[in-house]
């Protein structure tokens, strides 16, 4: 008998492809260089096929000091909401189990020690095959009205 979960002992990369997913967690956040600067952070889990289970990760930097860097991540993030079929996000809350589907690619960074690493890219966000335009899809049910949340976000 196996007493481990085999999963979990998997490259945490996932290959390239489009990949159905589940906010499983939303926050925003101070950037680690400016303060005044703040992003938003998702936690994004599969939801189907083998890769079920396995996360990424994406920020979209929404608040910022230099206006092309604002409007590149409020229009990422436009593109996010429209995924998951919440285009009018007032707080951070709105999008936690929301679902939408991500074309996902792989990029190559160097670290604080040198050492080049991978990670996953969101290359772009769009409806789960087969949501209309005014579903939100939360935990795998469709349903036409948004849930009231109270962490307000002032554009």
């Amino acid at each position: 008998m196996i007493d481990f979960n085999v999963r979990s002992y998997m490259k945490s990369i996932l290959p390239d492809g489009n990949y159905d997913f589940k906010v499983t967690a939303c926050d925003m956040k101070p950037t680690r260089n400016n303060p005044e600067c703040r992003f938003v952070g998702v936690t994004l889990e599969v939801i189907s096929g083998f890769r079920k289970g396995s996360r990424f990760f994406d920020n979209f930097n929404i608040y910022n000091v230099k206006d092309t860097v604002q409007d590149m991540g409020r229009a990422r993030f436009a593109e996010f909401c429209d995924a998951i079929s919440v285009p009018d996000l007032k707080n951070i809350g709105e999008a936690m189990g929301c679902m939408g589907n991500a074309n996902l690619g792989q990029d190559s960074y160097v670290d604080k020690n040198g050492e080049v690493r991978h990670k996953n890219v969101v290359t772009k966000y769009s409806k789960i095959i087969g949501q209309k335009d005014n579903e939100v899809v939360t935990d795998g049910i469709i349903r036409d009205e948004k849930v009231p949340f109270d962490d307000d976000i002032a554009f």
